[in-house]
């Protein structure tokens, strides 16, 4: 029988990584089958309606004097395109941390699709909500650009603080059970002190992933990608930005497997902090002391 991971334990930063790897490891199967049933209808239906509208736009473009395309250009596809990248976005991280979150609920043992999916249906649609809200706030922050200088450092200042303080927004809220709202300051509480760590360590994760994305992407681009390079004929480029729109498609859904490489590490990162915070889950394992069952039964020793 293979070991299982205690989540809820206190690690450093490296402890940190080397147990998200091991998770990956334990788990990949699972979260495979995760990644195809939740993250990839939506991408291959985004693939399809983001290739006829950039198509439809280009064509446009070409057949224009103008070079700059306006509001109403990009049409109702493009958008539809945007919002089916936000919902394959949600729905992968709301899968991922259903797992996690039964998987630590059920002491290391592997939890069953069906049972992901009757926790992924009671979260998905709050984790969409928050994800409308962070979208929105973007968007309304981009206007504050506006102003010279003070705005665009304001802006960047800003995006740089809360993306290190929402990076756990979605593990926060699935793993929880709080009223729509209280995962913010969830994530402030959780954050609180440990900024900076959390920071370094996000950015190492990151990097770990987009190392094997751009090998990925770069594979598979070289491979499909030659026969929509040629956009230089004004009455093919409508068709040749269609080809390029699936391939970056296909790519991104090769890509984005690795994005469990960020779910996990991020997921074992707010397990950290919540121990840190509230050492609840050492405290259940100090009451499970000499019993021969329990949640954690079949855990090698890690401390």
């Amino acid at each position: 029988m293979q070991p299982a991971i205690v989540l809820r334990k206190v690690r450093d930063f490296g402890e940190r990584i080397g147990d998200s790897l091991l998770f990956l490891k334990l788990n990949w199967k699972n979260l495979l089958v995760i990644y195809l049933v939740f993250a990839v209808p939506f991408f291959l239906i985004g693939a399809i309606v983001g290739g006829n509208s950039m198509s439809g736009l280009f064509s446009l473009l070409s057949s224009s004097r103008s070079t700059i395309p306006n509001f109403g250009d990009f049409g109702f596809g493009f958008f539809l395109w945007m919002l089916l990248l936000l919902l394959a976005i949600t729905s992968y991280c709301t899968a991922v941390y259903s797992y996690m979150r039964l998987y630590e609920q059920k002491g290391g043992e592997k939890p069953s699709l069906p049972e992901v999916g009757k926790l992924y249906m009671s979260k998905f649609f709050s984790n969409l909500l928050y994800t409308i809200v962070i979208t929105a706030l973007f968007i309304v922050g981009i206007f504050i650009v506006i102003i010279p200088i003070l705005g665009v450092l304001a802006y960047l200042a800003g995006l740089f603080y809360f993306s290190v303080i929402f990076s756990i927004l979605f593990p926060v809220n699935t793993i929880e059970d709080h009223s729509f709202g209280a995962a913010f300051s969830r994530c402030f509480y959780l954050i609180k002190e440990r900024w900076w760590f959390s920071f370094g360590y996000s950015i190492i994760i990151f990097l770990i992933y987009y190392f094997f994305a751009l090998v990925i992407g770069l594979i598979i681009q070289t491979i499909f990608g030659f026969s929509a390079i040629n956009m230089t004929d004004p009455e093919r480029i409508g068709s040749a930005f269609e080809k390029y729109a699936y391939v970056l498609a296909l790519s991104t859904i090769f890509q984005y497997v690795f994005y469990l490489i960020l779910h996990i590490g991020l997921g074992i990162h707010y397990y950290s902090l919540l121990e840190e915070k509230d050492g609840s889950g050492l405290e259940a394992r100090l009451d499970q002391l000499g019993e021969q069952s329990g949640p954690h039964s079949n855990i090698e020793e890690q401390y």
